[in-house]
């Protein structure tokens, strides 16, 4: 039996490049190529690939013509041939790999060997939550790790227990029980800049406090992370409505109870009381957990934010003790300009 056959009968890939390195008979293609249309016609010939090889390599029509004895216009035809008939009709067990033939033949993204290599390692047992982010590391892992081995010249070659335990300790990391697992990207510095000069409610209450500039940039990268990484892990189903509440509500007791310790140290210095609100609630929300679970240290400051940020007027939190009565002279300041 045809090697090629022998691959498409135990469900393997077959990769176009090594068809055309071995291009099996027609009584082969026939069935590797099946005509939809006419199931006993023959779909693509040996002498079409034949031709389709040859100009993949960069041969010239006169050039394929004098190797194969045939006439320049035969070449032609059968290299037209060859593309009609494959245009959008590649079987799935069949992955374009040569990037020039996809695009001639608009193979869809789904034959290529990412996607096919995607969806092996998808197979395995692995939150699915974070199948994507564990593809990718165990993606450049693996390079990195080839990489090495070249470099010191060894055998360019992984063990399988090394690629498991590397496996192993990813999804450790990324399994919901113990943690929820940052899923957003540190935000640009245009996107933060745009922020503070936004003036957002959360700045300005740190304005009121005389932050250094770092830290604004700092406190608008985690108000942004930690409103994306709400969306995400809602939309995953990794975080409920309830928990999510129930987090904020342990932030408004924390802010709470550090707004009375801060009065009680600095009762007459209202920027003092503030900053100490401030630091220490973003201290202190560090080890909170949401939903039972740790969560990326920029979270718990990101929420505090948020709940500094609305509404608009009247935030539930704030860190200098007149916040409210200060936003408010803010606001009739910009109104009457």
């Amino acid at each position: 039996m045809n090697k090629f056959l022998e691959m498409k009968e135990r469900g393997e890939t077959i990769l176009f490049s090594e068809l055309l390195k071995d291009i099996p008979p027609d009584h082969i293609l026939i069935d590797l190529f099946p005509n939809k249309r006419n199931p006993v016609r023959l779909l693509v010939s040996h002498a079409e690939l034949e031709v389709l090889s040859l100009r993949l390599k960069g041969f010239t029509q006169a050039e394929i013509a004098e190797q194969l004895g045939i006439t320049p216009g035969q070449v032609a035809y059968r290299s037209k041939e060859a593309k009609n008939a494959l245009y959008m009709n590649v079987p799935p067990y069949i992955c374009v790999d040569i990037p020039a033939l996809r695009r001639i033949l608009n193979a869809p993204r789904e034959l290529t060997s990412y996607k096919l290599l995607s969806e092996r390692f998808s197979a395995q047992s692995i939150p699915a939550e974070y199948t994507n982010e564990l593809f990718l590391h165990m993606l450049g892992w693996v390079n990195d790790e080839i990489h090495n081995q070249i470099k010191k010249n060894m055998p360019a070659y992984l063990l399988v227990s090394e690629y498991l335990d590397e496996l192993r300790a990813q999804t450790r990391k990324y399994d919901c029980n113990h943690i929820l697992s940052a899923v957003s990207a540190l935000p640009e510095d245009s996107e933060k800049l745009k922020e503070i000069q936004g003036r957002s409610t959360y700045i300005r209450q740190l304005e009121f406090i005389g932050p250094d500039y770092t830290d604004l940039f700092e406190a608008a990268s985690d108000f942004l992370r930690s409103r994306t990484e709400k969306i995400e892990w809602a939309n995953r189903g990794l975080i409920t409505q309830d928990s999510m509440q129930d987090y904020n509500d342990g932030l408004i007791r924390l802010w709470k109870a550090q707004k009375r310790i801060a009065k009680t140290n600095h009762s007459s210095d209202a920027i003092s009381v503030g900053e100490l609100t401030y630091s220490t609630c973003i201290s202190e929300v560090l080890p909170m957990r949401l939903q039972g679970c740790e969560v990326p240290p920029f979270f718990g400051p990101g929420c505090l934010y948020s709940l500094s940020n609305e509404p608009k007027s009247h935030p539930i939190i704030g860190w200098h003790p007149d916040y409210i009565q200060l936003l408010k002279e803010a606001k009739d300041d910009s109104e009457a300009v």
